[in-house]
């Protein structure tokens, strides 16, 4: 059996972890496809697409996706890892970002530096995806921690929360 068409696709899941919600779609009748990195360990439930959406090249493949007539829902679940408050505990690892630095602490090591780099990547995607599926009168959520520092970020949270329709629960 082929791959179906893209045209026939309804539900795009970016940063699917294990597609669940995807499959919740397709035990609907939907049809969905789920997007994530290839060094997602979850065990996958649905059809999921390896796309880096740190990448810009890669971004393009989900957006060849997101932008088909079809595409209606467009959930989002953003890896909050560099981001989580859970780094600020004593027992945890160290920060990487802080409520003055939320893009990224200064002086970070290469190897961190290059994580939230990738992550801040991830994060202006999936806000440009909510605003195009804003303007297109597309249904967009974006899952997130509520204390995440990844809503501190300027282009995130707040520059969404500009939209009548947008609301944070």
């Amino acid at each position: 059996m082929g791959m179906p068409s893209l045209s026939s696709f309804s539900s795009v899941e970016l940063c699917c972890g294990t597609a669940r919600l995807s499959r919740a779609f397709r035990d609907l009748g939907l049809k969905a496809v789920g997007i994530d990195h290839s060094l997602n360990k979850h065990v996958i439930e649905a059809m999921v697409m390896t796309v880096d959406l740190s990448s810009c090249d890669e971004q393009q493949l989900a957006w060849a996706w997101i932008k088909q007539p079809a595409t209606k829902v467009v959930p989002m679940a953003p890896p909050c890892g560099t981001a989580s408050r859970a780094r600020e505990k004593d027992d945890g690892p160290p920060p990487l970002r802080s409520d003055a630095h939320p893009e990224g602490l200064p002086g970070l090591g290469p190897q961190d530096q290059k994580r939230v780099d990738k992550a801040n990547a991830i994060y202006l995607f999936i806000s440009e995806v909510a605003e195009y599926c804003q303007a297109h009168r597309n249904l967009w959520v974006i899952e997130n921690p509520e204390r995440s520092i990844m809503c501190l970020l300027p282009f995130f949270v707040q520059a969404l929360l500009r939209h009548s329709s947008v609301f944070d629960v």
